[in-house]
């Protein structure tokens, strides 16, 4: 399935998602693609700004203006996420950041959201430590994705659900939950 997705503020590419023909959200709710083509609206030129190979997914979101994509392509291990300049191509790359004396792994990563100054970037993540998942929420400078911090924990799996790039807040929401559904608590996006 392709689903045209987001523009360029000037206009200059428009986005393509792609996902598998069989996709469903509740099986894999940390899942949003396995391939991002640009379109460059000038010469017509296709590229990818990612694109797995068979079986793999990623999860991912776009700044605002479109200049900016940030993702993560799930089963790596160590789990890695990557800050890429749309226009340029250049891009960062690290590992997520585990808890202090964390002998554990991150399983998935996903339902990443975006800062209203886009200064930070915020993720869901499932982390699992001696057979047992709980949840975590990552803050990461997107000039220095080094430099991470874990915000919130829960003891169970959770997503972040944000309604539009202009809200402050997103819902921390079950990862069987539907969008529709109430979210019982809040994470506040620093400005």
């Amino acid at each position: 399935k392709v689903f045209p997705r987001f523009w360029t503020q000037d206009r200059r590419y428009f986005f393509v998602n792609i996902l598998p023909g069989d996709f469903d959200i509740q099986e894999t709710p940390f899942t949003n693609s396995i391939g991002l083509q640009r379109i460059s609206i000038d010469d017509g030129k296709v590229s990818y700004m990612f694109s797995g190979v068979a079986g793999q997914e990623y999860a991912y979101t776009m700044s605002e203006d479109g200049k900016k994509i940030v993702y993560v392509r799930q089963g790596d291990q160590p789990l890695k996420i990557t800050f890429k300049d749309t226009y340029s191509e250049d891009e960062k790359t690290v590992t997520l950041a585990l808890p202090n004396n964390g002998t554990g792994t991150y399983v998935s990563a996903g339902s990443i959201t975006w800062s209203v100054d886009e200064q930070t970037a915020y993720l869901a993540a499932v982390y699992s430590e001696n057979g047992v998942e709980s949840g975590r929420v990552l803050a990461i400078n997107t000039s220095n994705p080094v430099n991470q911090t874990i915000i919130y924990v829960d003891s169970t799996p959770f997503k972040l659900v944000q309604f539009s790039f202009h809200d402050w807040d997103a819902g921390i929401c079950k990862l069987d939950a539907d969008i529709e559904s109430y979210c019982p608590k809040r994470l506040h996006l620093d400005d």
